[in-house]
């Protein structure tokens, strides 16, 4: 290691000296092809110590692992304690169980009601002006809490139905992050509220529910 960071330091000062110094000095004395040699010699001791440091980003992302974005803890938020779902507020964690620190670059969220027994057909759809690209970083182990606002508003006739099982509510979602190196992943959830527990759970599905897609 002590050698590679001897190279990433005199690499450039060496690529440099040779752009910048000799080069300059043999083109302006008149050997153009001499000048030319060095440029090419200088420029490559620059692409070199980009490598080095390339190489040095994937090794010390694949040692300490990649992260891993999890959507967890969802549940409702009601005013003062109260029962009344309008709008539909969730509070929801975003956790990364990994072992890298995950850059959230974008995320978005959907409530929607659907009748017992329903089965998804197709990719899930979102409503794009919901779309939160707001940049954060979570490091490894630690989560966030927030907040979304749906737009769906219930009646009172709905949340009566949803509790008594005539009609079932649905939280689905995605997040895209990024890890220290650039690979970028993208995870898709689907959460079906229940009534006992007053929380969202997962429901598998392989159009909805695809946790890790690189």
């Amino acid at each position: 290691m002590r050698g590679v960071d001897f190279s990433l330091y005199w690499l450039p000062i060496i690529g440099g000296v040779l752009l910048g110094g000799i080069a300059a000095s043999v083109w302006f004395g008149g050997h153009k092809v001499g000048g030319l040699w060095s440029g090419y010699v200088g420029l490559i001791c620059f692409l070199t110590a980009i490598t080095i440091q390339i190489q040095q980003a994937i090794t010390q992302t694949t040692t300490t692992g990649s992260p891993k974005i999890r959507v967890r803890g969802v549940t409702i938020l009601t005013p003062n304690g109260g029962s009344v779902w309008n709008p539909v507020d969730v509070l929801y964690n975003i956790g990364n169980e990994g072992r890298s620190v995950a850059h959230i670059t974008q995320r978005n969220f959907a409530v929607h009601l659907e009748k017992p027994g329903f089965s998804p057909k197709g990719p899930p759809s979102f409503d794009y002006e919901t779309e939160d690209r707001s940049k954060i970083d979570i490091e490894a182990g630690k989560g966030i809490s927030e907040q979304f606002t749906s737009k769906l508003r219930l009646s009172w006739e709905q949340q009566q139905a949803i509790r008594n099982g005539q009609i079932i509510l649905l939280f689905n979602g995605y997040v895209y992050y990024v890890d220290d190196v650039g690979s970028s992943t993208q995870i898709f959830f689907l959460q079906r509220w229940d009534n006992a527990t007053e929380r969202f759970f997962t429901m598998e599905d392989p159009d909805y529910e695809r946790p890790d897609q690189r």
